[in-house]
């Protein structure tokens, strides 16, 4: 029987707490939440992060430089447009727009895999890895030429800067006395009551199944948002290394010596 792993919760950023709680609540709405008698905690999880969300997205003393969520509804738009206008060209009679059109859509696909449904991080992350694409590999180059795509990548490129500039301002100047530590608490609080619930059913349950894959699912989710932590733990422990490497270097250089000259 599948059981829920633990989330690294006490070490994501209030960003990816917002995405994370975003990304299960999505997965519980893709069921019957009210058969499931899981419902009001799903509420509760999604109304916590609503709060949470709110104060994030609105920083200190300015007025537009909150406004992620509306760059990110530009750079959405753009995209859906751009895989509108590239599919336009897949029944093409024209050969070499076609292929074009074909090689481009793949790249997206390998790219962008459910960017709706992921984090914001995430979305930058492969936009940024799009447009690196597009602009070094030869056919992606040509191919963008060929069908004139060049200015539609530019904007998404420009929507996929503002964004992470914003993202990281809002990060940074969070408005005082706001509460965020109590709100960011609320939905752990709220994600905690649900997955207790949902693991109790799937215990007692007379059907297991829709309790199980929901677990499936939200492991999956789990496993997404726990890698950066683990990669930042990772590079920070590198980093520990080198400088203790560094301290170590400088006095045996300040000495003239090295530890193995005192076993010798």
């Amino acid at each position: 029987m599948k059981v829920l792993k633990n989330a690294m919760t006490g070490n994501y950023t209030t960003g990816e707490i917002i995405q994370f709680s975003t990304n299960v609540s999505y997965v519980y709405n893709e069921s019957d939440t009210e058969a499931l008698k899981l419902k009001d905690r799903v509420d509760a999880l999604i109304q916590a992060t609503s709060v949470l969300d709110e104060v994030f997205l609105t920083p200190a003393g300015t007025e537009k430089s909150g406004d992620v969520k509306q760059v990110n509804i530009d750079r959405r738009d753009v995209m859906t447009g751009l895989n509108y206008y590239l599919r336009s060209f897949t029944k093409s009679k024209d050969e070499a727009k076609k292929n074009a059109a074909d090689v481009l859509l793949k790249n997206i696909k390998t790219n962008c895999k459910k960017i709706n449904s992921i984090s914001y991080q995430d979305r930058t992350a492969q936009v940024n890895a799009l447009h690196k694409d597009w602009t070094t590999e030869t056919n992606l180059k040509e191919a963008i030429i060929l069908l004139g795509v060049t200015e539609r990548l530019e904007e998404l490129k420009n929507l996929n800067d503002e964004f992470d500039a914003l993202f990281l301002s809002n990060s940074r100047t969070l408005k005082p006395n706001s509460g965020i530590l109590e709100k960011r608490a609320a939905v752990l609080d709220a994600y905690r009551l649900l997955i207790r619930d949902t693991e109790a059913f799937s215990f007692v349950a007379e059907d297991k199944t829709p309790y199980q894959n929901l677990i499936r699912e939200v492991n999956n989710v789990i496993t997404r948002y726990n890698a950066p932590v683990k990669q930042r733990k990772a590079i920070r422990k590198s980093n520990q290394k080198e400088t203790a490497g560094t301290v170590l270097n400088t006095k045996q250089n300040n000495t003239g010596s090295n530890p193995k000259d005192s076993e010798e």
